[in-house]
């Protein structure tokens, strides 16, 4: 009778052992291996990895060539379908962040590409979206609006600041506005869309063309 009691109370012992990985495991028909539903939406919004260092060139190239040939989200968003559009103001004066000098602009067509125009609106926006750039290797160039650091510069225009890994010369493109980062931006981020002024969504693939000049790739 002392063996039965004995034995009966080792069977409980390992009941109560490996009960809690009983109730812990995955649901019928998925593995330990498996991505949970949140996981594959992510990944799903994800046409490549997202940045986490500076870039080579060559790596630039094929991260390209991956959205090129991934395929186009399937849900977009139409964005905004009425909006009322606002003037510039005519004046706006420009803060040097290198030599701390200030420079006024004067526009009289009153256009929100001018340089007056862009200082008012689209710059602090540049200013922002590049802090948020991941990879620390992406920059922009403001010198031009300077009197100052740039005399001879009659139009000035913002220039997008791209360091390589390996190399020494940084690739620059000019003219760039606060869409172009945020185009350069979701592609580090590994998106699949562009979200457009007002919300609307367009396949990141889409903008390919652009997205090689500001990026100087070939």
């Amino acid at each position: 009778m002392a063996y039965l009691f004995t034995g009966l109370a080792v069977v409980f012992f390992l009941v109560l052992l490996f009960w809690p990985h009983g109730m812990s495991r995955a649901p019928h028909g998925a593995s330990r291996g498996s991505f949970s539903l949140v996981e594959v939406k992510a990944a799903e919004s994800r046409a490549v990895p997202p940045v986490s260092a500076a870039l080579t060139r060559d790596e630039a190239r094929l991260r390209l060539e991956k959205l090129a040939n991934s395929a186009p989200p399937s849900a977009l968003k139409m964005g905004a379908e009425c909006y009322k559009v606002a003037f510039p103001p005519e004046r706006a004066e420009y803060l040097c962040p290198s030599c701390g000098m200030r420079t006024l602009y004067v526009s009289q067509s009153r256009n929100w590409k001018s340089p007056s125009g862009f200082i008012n609106s689209g710059l602090a926006e540049c200013r922002r979206l590049v802090k948020e750039m991941p990879g620390s290797f992406i920059s922009i160039d403001e010198s031009e609006f300077c009197r100052k650091c740039s005399p001879k510069v009659k139009e000035p225009e913002l220039v997008l600041v791209v360091r390589y890994g390996g190399e020494k010369e940084p690739s620059r493109f000019r003219g760039i506005t606060a869409d172009d980062l945020k185009l350069v931006k979701e592609f580090l981020e590994g998106k699949d869309k562009h979200s457009g002024s007002y919300d609307e969504e367009s396949p990141l693939k889409n903008h390919m063309a652009r997205l090689k000049e500001l990026l100087g790739i070939k």
